[in-house]
């Protein structure tokens, strides 16, 4: 047996040398015959696609602001405008086709009320010369509206113990029961002398009536114009001054109907001159006056008296002030005589 090992050992070192040479020369075979590798295209490949590329996005890029930048109304018509509002606002506003909202539409941040300017403090005002009415009293409604024009351009200023008024048709009530008479120098004649003073300051575009009154009421008998008012002419300035001059203290006293023909002339002012003798006009009278006062007529009164006045307020007080006026008190005993 070991004798074939010996014999078998050499056959098999010699195949496999054999067997190495023939790999070594297919090997090398395979070397010489492999085809040669194609050279890479040159650099320049990537530059070209890189400028492609680049171009692509510059169009791209163009395309996209011409479509941003075009007008409204180009497409279809339609846009969506998106409205931003405050966290603490309700859900965003979501617009759907038409022209853009204008600036005033788009919601803002609501802002507080600003808060109305401080009352300015009353600047302290000279003192009138006459008192001013105060406020309405029992039997009235108030003093009435002021009426239109009564103070305008042409409107003339007269008066009479002190008590002014302004407008362009006067009336004087005057009372001339016995009462307003007496020795010396009477009330009366006090009053008459005021009357003919005030009628100065009337010119011929302003319109009087002169009204004495005891028991009734007597007017002046114009020429012209009967028992109504008159033009401040000369002419019935004179027939004023004869109608004066006839009238003397006599009778008794009733306020109310010589009031109420007054009023029935609708003049601007009304001058009421009483000693407020009795009787005296009720609340109930002083309502029926007011509410005949239908144009507004203004109704200053003059009380006369002996001596300094009484405290409170009488019928004239209330006269005056439930129709606009102004009460005055003429101590008679301090007039010159």
């Amino acid at each position: 047996m070991r004798e074939s090992l010996s014999t078998i050992e050499p056959s098999l070192t010699g195949w496999r040398a054999r067997t190495a040479a023939t790999d070594s020369s297919a090997a090398r075979a395979a070397v010489g015959t492999a085809p040669a590798r194609r050279p890479l295209i040159g650099g320049s490949a990537w530059v070209v696609s890189l400028l492609l590329h680049a171009t692509l996005l510059v169009w791209s890029a163009n395309w996209l602001l011409q479509s941003r930048t075009a007008s409204p109304g180009a497409g279809s018509g339609r846009h969506l405008t998106m409205v931003d509002r405050p966290a603490d606002a309700s859900p965003p506003v979501v617009r759907v086709g038409g022209p853009p909202p204008p600036p005033s539409a788009i919601d803002a941040p609501t802002e507080a009320p600003a808060a109305p300017p401080a009352a300015a403090a009353p600047s302290k005002l000279p003192k009138a010369d006459a008192e001013a009415p105060s406020a309405p009293r029992a039997g009235g409604d108030g003093p009435p509206a002021s009426r239109p024009g009564a103070g305008g351009a042409g409107a003339a200023t007269t008066g009479v113990f002190g008590v002014a008024g302004r407008g362009f048709k006067f009336i004087y009530v005057f009372d001339r029961s016995g009462s307003m008479g007496g020795s010396g120098r009477t009330a009366l004649d006090a009053a008459k002398s005021e009357l003919s003073a005030s009628l100065e300051h009337l010119g011929a575009e302003h319109e009087f009536q002169i009204i004495f009154y005891n028991e009734s009421p007597t007017l002046v008998p114009f020429a012209d114009r009967g028992r109504e008012l008159g033009a401040a002419s000369p002419q019935h300035k004179q027939q004023a001054a004869r109608f004066i001059a006839q009238i003397n203290p006599d009778g008794a006293t009733r306020h109310e109907p010589a009031l109420r023909a007054a009023l029935a002339l609708d003049p601007d002012i009304i001058f009421f001159l009483t000693d407020a003798d009795q009787p005296v006009l009720t609340p109930t009278q002083l309502a029926e006056i007011h509410r005949a006062n239908h144009h507004g007529s203004i109704i200053h009164t003059i009380e006369f008296g002996f001596g300094p006045a009484f405290g409170g307020r009488n019928f004239l007080a209330e006269l005056a002030e439930q129709n606009g006026g102004r009460h005055q008190y003429v101590d008679i005993s301090r007039l010159r005589r």
